[in-house]
């Protein structure tokens, strides 16, 4: 992952398949997005910016999904070819508001099972919040088992200057094999 011209100090990620191997596997990411509250703001505006960039970043025949939460999921766009989401994705941001609470959980339960209906070889689900979330040890642990058996991994992206929970960002995406990021400059 390396940083894009253009958005270097908004935007520090880059999807890029990690070899040629993976380069020419069919990928999907799917993109959670944090609408909380506590995201109002320049936060969610960043965060808007920053899944256009990502989703722009995809190979056309690539899959991915976008899914924004607050205590529950939602989709935004569901999984389907990079190639068909440029324009409709950047409609419906654009509606998208910050309200209520936080629960990363049920988010990424709900990537999870639309990784599993994917035929992708690389299956990858990146996280954009401030990672402010109630943390149930069990069930966590219990998902992260299941996403290194399935072979997902988490990359977060911890968003705003301050109150970012970057020790679950951090354990989320190492326990995955993602990679955390912080986005300070919004």
């Amino acid at each position: 992952i390396s940083t894009p011209s253009g958005l270097d100090e908004r935007l520090p990620v880059v999807f890029e398949p990690k070899g040629l191997k993976e380069s020419q596997r069919r990928v999907c990411m799917i993109m959670l997005i944090d609408r909380s509250a506590a995201m109002m703001g320049p936060r969610i505006a960043a965060t808007k910016r920053a899944a256009v960039e990502l989703v722009n970043q995809l190979k056309a025949e690539d899959l991915v999904g976008v899914l924004a939460f607050d205590t529950k999921p939602y989709i935004v766009v569901e999984v389907q070819q990079a190639g068909a989401v440029g324009t409709v994705l950047v409609e419906k941001l654009v509606k998208l508001r910050s309200t209520g609470g936080t629960d990363i959980y049920p988010a990424l339960v709900a990537a999870k099972q639309r990784l599993d209906q994917t035929d992708a070889q690389v299956k990858h689900i990146l996280l954009l919040s401030d990672g402010n979330t109630p943390f149930r040890r069990e069930p966590y642990h219990r998902l992260v088992e299941e996403f290194k058996y399935d072979g997902v991994s988490v990359s977060t992206i911890g968003v705003g200057a301050v109150f970012i929970n970057t020790e679950y960002l951090t354990w989320l995406a190492d326990s995955t094999g993602g990679t955390f990021y912080l986005l300070r400059t919004l």
